[in-house]
């Protein structure tokens, strides 16, 4: 008598368990909804054909530059860079050794390497320099320290 209530628990649960590995029929409809407009427009499957093609291109190129079995490109791209340095004449100004060390941290981190190359990471391809004064901002430094 009194094992009837725990042996009917142990039938529910059993007949969940079970009933829970069924897989269900519900379906949300977008497949359904995608074949009636491709029926509609014809044009619409070549236009997914070829964004599937451009994805499965993009993502080989992507794996052949990760896994080195891809050259990078002859010439790095060069962003020229100018660095304002707002300053009270105390200790937080830094000087401009300090500016080109730090450039240099960020050329190593875009290449990946030294201190900066973890084991997925990739060489960007992307080098900054300090910008060269041009004629129409001859007398602009490329680091300028300025007093609040």
């Amino acid at each position: 008598m009194r094992y009837k209530p725990f042996l009917l628990l142990c039938f529910i649960l059993c007949f969940l368990c079970v009933t829970a590995q069924i897989p269900s029929s519900f379906s949300c409809g977008q497949h359904e909804y995608t074949e009636k407009l491709l029926q509609r427009d014809p044009n619409l499957r070549l236009a997914q054909l070829n964004i599937e093609k451009a994805i499965t291109a993009f993502q080989t190129t992507k794996k052949k530059i990760v896994t080195g079995t891809s050259p990078t490109p002859a010439s790095p791209i060069v962003l020229p860079i100018v660095v304002h340095i707002i300053h009270n004449n105390s200790p937080e100004n830094i000087s401009d050794q300090q500016v080109l060390t730090a450039i240099q941290h960020l050329n190593e981190a875009y290449a990946n390497i030294g201190y900066y190359d973890p084991s997925d990471g990739v060489n960007t391809n992307i080098q900054f320099c300090m910008a060269q004064p041009s004629l129409r901002t001859a007398m602009a430094p490329t680091i300028s320290s300025n007093r609040s």
